[in-house]
């Protein structure tokens, strides 16, 4: 289209010219010259005109719970000695994100797409603030602008990405009291073993012992051992501290081709981070597991410790959850066990099914002496015998109207 534009002046101002020398008139003569001109000057002004454009945006927020607010902050420079008459940023931004701002749902992207104009003089900038709600649990990308600018009359345009860096928002999921959910704030899963069971802090070595039998075999000084000529292990220091470890079972139909009840889903990872806010206040070593995957297939685990940071590693992992179930938690929790848990932890399973080898696992887990606590997310009724495991149903705990507020979350 535009190459038809550009023959149509070419052919008028020939035309324009050849009228002027016929004519001897001087004033088509200049006219016939001052077109071309204004035309190839307005491709140069098109061309050149997002040179020197810098883009760069950030968070005041960048990590927040369901329900806060964050303000995107972005700022476009021009850094040339010429102005920018014109300048159109369109930037999409996540669908269950609500802005604050002039936007458009794009429906090829599925994503609302910003629309925000400016005119820059030389040397000169321009910061938007726009406000984000954060209603959703999740991590979402705020990616790159794309730009538009040209000349003066509008005739020619340039467009092409922004400058800016990617930013990942995350979304933690809400936290709950525990008198919300019918649990005891002070002792909600009763009498906890922890400091009563000595146990070896792998992180302290006090020195080296002959091996016994039943010493891990990760325990093995083998460089020890090479020199004296016979077994040794790595004697560690004890240490009593509580171990909590969070087991996510995301499954909600029996048959997993069914897919997922949003519900369900954001029920029971809010129960697994009000578990974690509570464990890591109290002082206990955390860990969580999960038959979710991130988007590039690795399993969604956090290792037990106390770190400072264990609790947001946490709750990024639980804001990651997509409701992919990768496997069965029961063959999570299997290759734990074989990978070893301080003796004496506490696993809580968030679940609203109780298959059979999920209910095996949790068999296995009390006879290596953890204790485990099920709290139980639906209503559905479960055929499988849990014996003496304590099962706390805490559907009864969401009513009616919490229920109307996590299905307009999960629409």
């Amino acid at each position: 289209m535009r190459a038809i534009i550009d023959d149509i002046w070419l052919i008028v101002t020939i035309v324009i010219i050849i009228s002027g020398l016929i004519t001897n008139s001087f004033l088509l003569v200049v006219l016939g010259v001052i077109i071309p001109t204004s035309i190839v000057s307005a491709k140069w002004w098109a061309k050149i005109s997002l040179n020197g454009i810098i883009i760069s945006q950030t968070l005041s927020k960048q990590k927040l719970f369901e329900g806060e607010n964050t303000t995107l902050f972005l700022n476009v420079q021009n850094a040339k000695w010429l102005p920018v008459p014109w300048l159109e940023l369109k930037k999409q931004i996540p669908r269950d994100l609500q802005v604050n701002g002039p936007f458009l749902f794009n429906s090829s992207t599925n994503m609302n797409q910003l629309l925000l104009n400016a005119s820059l003089r030389k040397d000169s900038q321009i910061t938007w603030e726009i406000e984000i709600f954060c209603n959703r649990r999740g991590i979402y990308r705020i990616g790159k602008s794309v730009i538009k600018s040209g000349d003066f009359f509008g005739l020619y345009e340039n467009e092409e990405n922004g400058s800016e860096q990617f930013i990942d928002l995350v979304v933690y999921p809400r936290i709950y009291e525990f008198e919300e959910l019918s649990l005891e704030s002070v002792k909600p899963f009763g009498e906890l073993r922890g400091k009563e069971v000595i146990f070896q802090d792998t992180s302290q070595l006090i020195g080296i012992r002959d091996y016994q039998l039943g010493d891990p075999m990760k325990h093995i000084d083998w460089k020890a051992s090479a020199r004296s000529m016979k077994l040794q292990s790595r004697l560690f220091a004890p240490s009593g501290s509580y171990a909590l470890v969070i087991a996510l079972d995301i499954s909600t139909f029996a048959q997993s081709w069914k897919g997922s009840d949003p519900v369900l889903v954001e029920r029971a990872v809010s129960v697994a981070a009000s578990i974690a806010k509570w464990g890591e206040e109290r002082g206990y070593d955390l860990g969580l597991i999960s038959n979710d995957y991130y988007a590039r297939g690795r399993p969604i685990r956090v290792g037990v410790g106390r770190h400072p940071e264990r609790l947001s590693k946490i709750l990024d992992a639980l804001a990651a959850v997509n409701a992919f179930t990768g496997s069965n938690l029961a063959d999570e929790l299997n290759s734990v066990l074989t990978g070893g848990l301080p003796m004496g932890t506490t696993v809580v399973v968030i679940a609203a099914l109780m298959p059979e080898n999920l209910a095996d696992s949790l068999f296995k887990l009390v006879n290596d002496r953890h204790q485990v606590y099920v709290l139980k997310t639906s209503s559905n009724k479960w055929s499988g015998d849990l014996g003496s495991i304590p099962v706390i149903d805490i559907s009864r705990s969401f009513n009616s109207e919490t229920a109307e507020k996590d299905s307009a979350k999960a629409l």
